[in-house]
């Protein structure tokens, strides 16, 4: 295939704008496709800049790795200072009892994947971006390839091969999930009609639980000075002895932690820390989208070699083994042993996940948003915990 020269390895700023684009539109259409039930949501950005890389189109390294940041720190950004006034009351009452399930969840996921790498001798890279994909964390990539890439003096080859596993094994943390929440139904006999008729009141959206703010208008100094915070935050370095690297919270966890606080702080004086719903939705959409379209292009072009391999066969096995085990055992454990109903089962996996397209599969499944509440119970510590334990892999058996 010949490549226009005004394509081929990106540098000019027009040019760079407009395979972004492309990336982007066609990944929004891809993840629109709902085969029964299910859509792959922003990971079809992934897919279609896969598809644009194996194809020779990408950009300046640089230039990715900036824009692949500045997305991830946005995204992050907009998901702390939405969750945040939910994140602390959560730990009470009922709250407290799925945040501990679910930290556990989190825990063993992080067990299977250290036990893997240590039983095949897989490369921690690989391994870090297979246990990412196959929890659709991609805070979590970034924050491995950050580690990954400052360890090897600024060499982002291994980084990139971290976003190759984490492409191949993403499919299976949607499905995983999904199969294991239909395993779960058929075991305990579920009625959902019965389940759904126990719910007096349906719980109210996700939208009615976070408020954007008295005049309901984005503070873009705000928004500016948080993201700045939290990037500071996520500089700070954490020597531990015997480690070769400095444990970091980096572009993903600095701007979480600091939008928590700041979302429930909501305003101080007159600086409105908060956003409007549909202004934070639009920049989430828009920080996911760049980073993934990054990601895709840098990996692309070895994306068909690896899944036709061995090694992406492998991928795909880890993949499987820490989306599915950990899901399921520990969704038999709320339901057989806690008593937990289904519709917060289901919602409590999703979160534990931070899986939004199982979330959205539960609620159809359940006929009903209340899944949706255990799932915004849980999400923030998960998400945290994700982006701990994908640098804490890689500390503990980077060589």
């Amino acid at each position: 295939m010949n490549i226009p020269p005004c394509f081929a390895t990106l540098s000019s700023v027009p040019s760079t704008i407009a395979l972004l684009a492309i990336a982007g539109a066609t990944g929004v259409l891809l993840g629109r496709i709902c085969v029964r039930g299910v859509s792959i949501g922003t990971g079809g950005v992934l897919f279609a800049s896969l598809a644009l890389g194996h194809f020779g189109f990408t950009l300046d390294h640089h230039l990715m790795d900036f824009l692949r940041d500045a997305g991830l720190a946005v995204f992050v950004y907009t998901i702390g200072i939405q969750i945040g006034p939910l994140f602390f009351s959560s730990f009470k009452k009922e709250g407290l009892r799925l945040n501990i399930l679910a930290a556990m969840l989190v825990s063993s996921g992080f067990a299977v994947a250290a036990i893997l790498l240590l039983s095949t001798g897989t490369d921690v890279a690989k391994m870090a971006g297979a246990m990412s994909g196959a929890v659709t964390n991609t805070p979590g990539l970034g924050a491995a390839q950050q580690l990954i890439s400052s360890a090897d003096g600024g060499d982002p080859s291994r980084g990139d091969i971290c976003g190759l596993a984490y492409a191949v094994t993403y499919p299976f943390g949607i499905f995983g999930i999904i199969i294991a929440i239909l395993l779960l139904r058929r075991m305990f006999k579920v009625d959902i009609d019965k389940e759904r008729s126990k719910i007096n009141q349906a719980p109210r959206g996700e939208e009615e639980k976070f408020s954007p703010g008295a005049d309901g208008r984005s503070d873009l100094f705000a928004l500016c000075l948080g993201i700045f915070g939290g990037i500071l935050v996520g500089m700070i370095s954490l020597k531990i002895p015997g480690v070769p690297v400095p444990l970091k919270l980096g572009s993903a966890g600095g701007p979480l932690l600091v939008a928590l606080f700041l979302g429930r702080l909501g305003r101080t004086a007159n600086v409105n820390w908060t956003l409007p719903r549909p202004a934070n939705l639009a920049l989430r959409e828009l920080g996911i989208t760049i980073f993934l379209a990054c990601v895709g292009l840098r990996s692309g072009g070895r994306f068909a070699e690896s899944v036709m391999g061995g090694e992406g066969l492998q991928w795909m096995l880890f993949g499987t083994a820490i989306s599915f085990l950990p899901v399921f055992v520990f969704g038999f454990v709320a339901m057989k042993f806690m008593k937990l109903d289904f519709f917060c089962v289901c919602g409590l996996l999703s979160g534990s996940m931070t899986d939004p397209p199982a979330l959205s599969f539960s609620e159809k499944l359940c006929g009903s948003e209340a899944p949706a509440v255990s799932f915004t119970t849980v999400y923030a510590l998960t998400m945290f915990l994700r982006i701990i334990y994908a640098q804490l892999l890689v500390i503990l058996f980077l060589k």
